[in-house]
């Protein structure tokens, strides 16, 4: 084998590592991306829910009262 041929298979190896390692790195990043998304969209939805959840207490409050009219007409 010559030097020439033994050279250009080294340079072929390491860039075939180094893409390797690139594209770990890419899903890495990826992957941490769409974790902190996934966070994200949670504690969004987290807070939704908690809205929603008042805005139900106080339609709760308001038939309640809604209600205590309702008896009061109808025992007059």
């Amino acid at each position: 084998m010559k030097l020439s041929e033994l050279r250009k298979m080294i340079r072929q190896e390491v860039a075939s590592i180094l893409r390797e390692k690139k594209t770990k790195k890419g899903l890495t990043e990826l992957e941490s991306a769409v974790g902190s998304a996934d966070e994200t969209a949670v504690a969004k939805l987290g807070t939704q829910k908690a809205e929603l959840d008042k805005q139900i207490a106080a339609l709760g409050v308001k038939k309640a009262a809604l209600m205590k009219q309702m008896d009061a007409l109808e025992k007059k």
